[in-house]
């Protein structure tokens, strides 16, 4: 082992290595020690005159240690963070070592650990002592501290959590000055920081020992600490008082039990919470999962929903194409079929006007007849056959209704009031219609809860309402793109659009009519 020791400083350990190592350390004492037959000078720790050395620095001057000493130093160099981690693993192993083989180095006489056996003599039995007692949580005492004195920056390298100080009676101390408390971590890493706090002072003759007996000089100012430990706690003077409020006397051993206790209490703690928070993320999951689903299915009913509209509305654009198409067709029909008669009354007239001798005058009395009767054609009065132009508003209406609500200017007022209303049929940003079902088929109907036809008919009353309602009707279905008025043959007397036939009837019958006048 102590071959593994002196080879670390080229081949260092790891920090995860340092577990194994301090216990290989430790087995290579207990083994060296207890083995009577052992005398091989590299590999004791006792010398054969009493005292002590240390197997893992071997060459160095001092190798005569007291046992107190010997535990210091190896305490000493395990709490050095500027030790290489094989030195401080071994020498960590040593101080356990020299703790549990003798429990109490104070105390006369301490040798537990076996004398190295001459060939010639057998050691002496001697009694196991106690272990030593520390204060925990670790603590430190400092004393002939001045009232005021500024501490935790002098002494942060050490690390402590806490300093407290005790306001002690007289008879504690004679000089007047206060006892300072520092508390450190209760872990390993606080006993290493107690430790090099109180080699700081024992280096310079200024610990425990020399405070108890006395060898400090009144009013010269040197502070004095130490690790707190039993003698300090069974003490009856404020410090003893402070620690048996705040602290307990345990082994190193019964350190790492309790240690050992809490860091079950908190591995289950922690287990429990763990558990907890798995419970809860299986029901976040479980919330998670059933929001996915119902997240999922009401995408799917959206796009079911969608589908069937884009589907729907594919089928109205191809039903109101077929539509227009119907009715460019029919258009287009009846424009031939007028073209076609208006050529047969033109070839008939040129026949009349060979056979009828008629001087200029009756040619023009003629002439004047017959565009009366066309002009009896953009007429809506008594005539059976007239021009209807579709889109444009029955000024009657509005004239009846300016009529019962003003007693002046009543035709300016109602003229006006139906071109305003014949302008907003002509814009195509108002669109007050709908489309229902009817019989399976789809069908644009007048949207009665548009807010301009609301108002009008609230305003002006049903007919002014309905003649908007109807004009509205006529250009949507003759001109919904232009949205201006179209001129219609029209039978006024069945209130429909007049067939070709029933025009060119009219027309003979009127020419007729005027030529038996003549």
């Amino acid at each position: 082992m102590e071959d593994d020791a002196s080879s670390s400083s080229s081949d260092e350990i790891s920090d995860s290595e340092i577990s194994d190592y301090e216990s290989k350390a430790y087995a290579y004492l207990q083994s060296n020690q207890s083995n009577a037959t052992s005398t091989t000078s590299n590999h004791r720790v006792r010398n054969p005159d009493g005292t002590f050395r240390c197997p893992f620095c071997a060459g160095k001057k001092k190798q005569s240690f007291k046992l107190k000493d010997l535990l210091q130093h190896a305490t000493g160099i395990a709490a050095s963070s500027a030790r290489k981690n094989s030195m401080r693993t071994t020498h960590r192993a040593l101080a356990r070592f020299l703790t549990e083989s003798n429990p109490n180095p104070n105390g006369p006489n301490p040798n537990p650990i076996p004398r190295p056996i001459e060939p010639k003599a057998e050691p002496e039995p001697e009694p196991e002592p106690s272990p030593e007692l520390f204060v925990w949580p670790w603590t430190g005492v400092l004393a002939n501290v001045p009232i005021g004195e500024p501490l935790e920056e002098r002494f942060s390298k050490f690390k402590p959590l806490e300093v407290i100080p005790l306001f002690v009676r007289e008879h504690d101390k004679p000089n007047g000055n206060c006892v300072v408390i520092m508390r450190f971590n209760k872990d390993w890493s606080g006993f290493r920081d107690a430790v090099a706090f109180e080699n700081q002072f024992k280096a310079v003759g200024l610990g425990r020992e020399e405070w108890v007996k006395g060898k400090f000089e009144v009013g010269k100012g040197d502070l004095y600490g130490w690790m707190a430990r039993e003698e300090d706690f069974n003490g009856d003077d404020s410090v003893g008082e402070y620690l048996k409020r705040n602290g307990k006397v345990l082994t190193v051993s019964e350190v790492e039990n309790e240690q050992a206790k809490e860091n079950g209490r908190m591995v289950a703690l922690l287990a429990s919470q763990i558990e907890v928070k798995n419970q809860h993320l299986m029901d976040m999951q479980c919330r998670y999962n059933l929001s996915d689903l119902s997240l999922r299915r009401i995408l799917e009913d959206k796009n079911r929903v969608h589908l069937a509209f884009n589907e729907k509305m594919r089928r109205m654009q191809g039903e109101a194409r077929d539509n227009a198409r119907k009715v460019f067709e029919e258009n287009e029909k009846l424009r031939l079929e007028l073209d076609s008669k208006k050529k047969e009354l033109d070839l008939r007239r040129k026949e009349l006007d060979k056979l009828e001798s008629l001087n200029e005058g009756e040619k023009q009395k003629l002439d004047d007849e017959k565009q009366k009767g066309l002009d009896g054609l953009m007429m809506k009065g008594r005539t059976v056959i007239g021009i209807k132009r579709m889109g444009e508003l029955d000024e009657k209406p509005f004239q009846n209704a300016c009529k019962k609500k003003f007693q002046e200017d009543v035709d300016i007022k109602a003229l006006t009031l139906c071109s305003e209303w014949q302008e907003k049929l002509k814009n195509p940003s108002w669109h007050p219609f709908k489309i229902v079902e009817s019989g399976g088929k789809a069908e644009e109907v007048i949207d009665e809860s548009d807010i301009n036809l609301k108002h009008i008919w609230i305003e002006w009353g049903d007919d002014v309402y309905n003649a908007v309602k109807t004009a509205l009707l006529e250009i949507n279905q003759y001109n919904p793109s232009g949205r201006y008025v179209i001129p219609e043959l029209w039978n006024f007397k069945e209130n429909r659009k007049a067939t070709v036939k029933e025009v060119v009837q009219y027309l003979i019958k009127h020419w007729r009519s005027l030529k038996n006048k003549r």
